[in-house]
């Protein structure tokens, strides 16, 4: 254990002790302003070495954004909830590149923290699908009149290598068991299989038919007129 990567977390967790006691004392916002972007990993990242924050601070190293994970957005909606002074949060969403799951996953934390009689307001500076149906578990959604509203449904897209590997003279070698694993699809066809069209289009109606039915769910408006708002884009 390098004791100067000891030293600098010692300090950097007594500066923020000091900063969540100032924090204590001083008077509570009735709302917190929470920003929530990028793909959401399930957990947190762990941090790196002396090293490298060392390496990092000179521009010597890319040590990338920190992408805030599910993990720390539960504990952070846990800390507000269990906050008697706040009343609810502004959650506001923009460049959100989760994938569904981890949408899904952050959505029914935020359900969670409603259930627990806090005030949700999800602001959206460009709405998408996605960023709409986090935003629905929300007690109140604001968009504001300039930004650009994008309702379209979910897609999928599959590379076919088959064709380029042969220009090179390579012949892909695999066991393919049945027409419906497709996990070697994209190296031994030149195009995209029937089989494995009906399945992606199986899979994307399902993902399409949860994010209709929550949505309408949580806003208490019937189905037909969800997917009607989304097929017009």
């Amino acid at each position: 254990m390098n004791p100067l990567g000891v030293l600098a977390d010692l300090i950097a967790n007594a500066l923020r002790g000091a900063r969540n006691l100032l924090a204590a004392l001083l008077p509570a916002p009735d709302y917190v302003v929470l920003s929530v972007s990028g793909s959401l990993p399930e957990r947190r990242e762990a941090p790196g070495g002396l090293l490298r924050r060392v390496l990092a601070r000179r521009g010597l190293l890319d040590a990338g954004t920190p992408q805030d994970s599910l993990e720390e957005w539960r504990d952070r909606l846990r800390a507000v909830a269990g906050e008697a002074r706040v009343r609810g949060i502004v959650l506001k969403v923009a460049d959100l590149s989760a994938g569904p799951a981890s949408v899904e996953g952050l959505r029914a934390a935020v359900a969670a923290f409603r259930g627990s009689g806090k005030r949700v307001v999800a602001f959206l500076p460009a709405m998408d699908l996605k960023a709409y149906w986090l935003a629905s578990a929300a007690d109140t959604v604001v968009v504001p009149e300039s930004a650009e509203i994008s309702l379209h449904g979910p897609r999928a897209e599959v590379s076919f290598l088959r064709v380029a590997l042969e220009r090179l003279g390579l012949a892909p070698q695999y066991h393919h068991i049945a027409e419906y694993k497709t996990a070697a699809h994209r190296f031994l066809y030149p195009q995209m299989t029937d089989a494995q069209r009906e399945m992606t289009a199986a899979l994307l109606d399902g993902l399409y038919a949860e994010i209709v039915s929550s949505i309408a769910a949580a806003r208490s408006v019937a189905e037909p007129i969800i997917r009607e708002a989304i097929d017009g884009g």
